[in-house]
């Protein structure tokens, strides 16, 4: 490290260099005391010699986390094991001659085609695993992906723990992520392999990167690009990983110098101000970085444009104009936060209104976006989880919005399983910041384990309604009939 210190004079006084500045981000150094902060712990404690001691021996305290987690995650999905077949599931699955053939080399080969207007490989491999191991029957399919919906919250709540040394909170938003009824649809639908294969793939790549950022070896950074490769190849669920690493550097990796911030100076001699070119030289040092999973978005962004297209499903201009496409982005954005606040009326296919859905009421709709953000903006400070998670929720749902619309959908559960995240992790943080003292912490504790309990039932009860064809459809029709006006059922194609 005092290789890269070439200290400069600037207005009379010695300032840090830009390479001393940059080695203490490129090796994974903090920029503030090691001593961790109870109102904000940092998550380089973990990175000290006491603070890897202090994670060998909480391996056991995670390690009854994960398994809680597991249990939960079993607890409400264990009777989707012995559901049928439903909707898109005929495509996937029942009758589909390649999956019912296992791993052969022409199944394997055509697994690599496009196939019902997406590129998916390894969702297409590993349905045709489950039946070379398991045989072929709806109970194999509905059980892997049971299995890894739990494995995503089990890698969630360690890679968040990894991140802030935050056990019990990690573990709480992972609980809310395993059992949240918006997410029964990428649990219990057969077709739903790819919500789930990539999630799993793109939070070990999480991991991977956490992993890659403390040792910088070309073998790590392998093990990341493989892992993200593995997740999109999946799904483009994570073609906004590398914007979402941005974030985090953010917070709260906080590998970002404020310009106001004093950073530590080379030979112990106080703390200094880097200067604009400091930064921006960093901010550039933290793009270059992530260069290969933006080569990676890039591409398979591309894929599943053309991938769409090939299959005719994208929607033309003609059909739904560019103003009707960002009115209903921008409603759609408060529609999936008001699920997440009370999931009623999930449905497997929510009917775009079309023209309908320009109104005066957008105009509200996007003020009301903007001033949410300028509010987390300025507490960027005191509590950089809300503008992060708020972010992460945006950015994450943008390519699954509608801009470039896919099918007749206005939206889908399915849509919010990677960035509902965000605001789970945004909203326990300040939770818990807020309320952390005396009997405010009691009753925290106590609305905490209500407010789980209650979506675990609400989860379960979700579950039912995919039973089968008749279960789904039949509460589709009920919640649609039901709407004012009231809107026919409709039997909803493939996307």
């Amino acid at each position: 490290m005092d290789a890269l210190v070439r200290p400069s004079i600037a207005d009379g006084r010695e300032r840090l260099s830009y390479d001393f500045v940059l080695g203490q981000v490129l090796t994974w150094r903090r920029y503030a005391p090691s001593r961790p902060n109870a109102a904000n712990t940092s998550p380089w404690h973990g990175l000290t010699r006491a603070g890897a001691l202090a994670e060998e021996r909480s391996m056991w305290s995670g390690l009854k986390w994960a398994c809680g987690l597991v249990l939960l995650t079993l607890c409400v999905y264990w009777d989707g094991r012995d559901f049928d077949y439903v909707w898109d599931d005929a495509l996937y699955v029942q009758q589909n001659a390649d999956v019912q053939a296992g791993l052969t080399a022409g199944s394997v080969r055509r697994a690599f085609a496009f196939q019902i207007s997406n590129w998916q490989p390894l969702v297409w491999l590993s349905l045709m695993a489950d039946v070379e191991v398991f045989g072929f029957r709806p109970r194999s399919f509905h059980t892997t992906n049971l299995c890894l919906h739990a494995a995503n919250a089990v890698l969630l709540f360690c890679w968040l723990r990894k991140l802030t040394g935050r056990e019990f909170d990690s573990a709480f938003v992972a609980a809310v992520f395993a059992v949240h009824p918006l997410h029964v649809e990428s649990v219990e639908w057969i077709s739903g392999r790819k919500d789930v294969l990539s999630m799993f793939f793109g939070l070990l790549t999480l991991l991977a990167w956490e992993r890659y950022l403390r040792v910088r070896s070309r073998g790590q950074l392998a093990g990341v690009c493989l892992a993200s490769l593995a997740s999109l190849m999946s799904k483009q669920l994570f073609v906004t990983l590398p914007v979402l690493l941005l974030m985090l550097d953010f917070w709260p990796l906080k590998r970002v110098p404020r310009l106001e911030q004093r950073v530590p100076d080379e030979g112990d001699r106080g703390l200094q101000r880097p200067s604009e070119a400091d930064f921006f030289g960093i901010a550039k040092a933290l793009l270059v970085e992530k260069l290969p999973l933006f080569v990676l978005a890039v591409v398979f962004s591309g894929l599943a444009v053309f991938a769409q297209q090939q299959g005719k499903t994208v929607q033309s201009l003609e059909t739904l104009p560019i103003v009707v496409r960002v009115a209903n982005a921008i409603e759609v954005t408060w529609l999936y936060l008001g699920k997440a606040l009370w999931p009623t009326k999930l449905i497997a296919f929510y009917p775009h209104p079309g023209a309908a859905v320009v109104s005066w009421r957008v105009l509200w709709e996007l003020i009301g976006l903007m001033l949410v953000t300028v509010a987390f903006v300025s507490q960027r400070g005191r509590r950089p989880y809300l503008i992060v998670g708020w972010l992460w929720y945006l950015i994450a749902l943008l390519p699954m919005i509608g801009i470039i619309q896919v099918g007749d959908q206005q939206m889908a559960d399915r849509y919010a399983y990677l960035p509902l995240i965000g605001v789970y992790w945004a909203a326990t943080w300040w939770t818990i910041d807020t309320f952390r003292t005396g009997t405010a912490r009691e009753m925290r504790l106590t609305v905490g384990i209500v407010a789980l309990a209650m979506l675990a039932g609400m989860a379960h009860l979700q579950v039912g309604y995919w039973r089968n064809h008749a279960t789904l459809f039949g509460h589709l029709e009920e919640v649609l009939r039901s709407q004012s006006p009231p809107r026919g059922a409709v039997l909803p194609g493939h996307r």
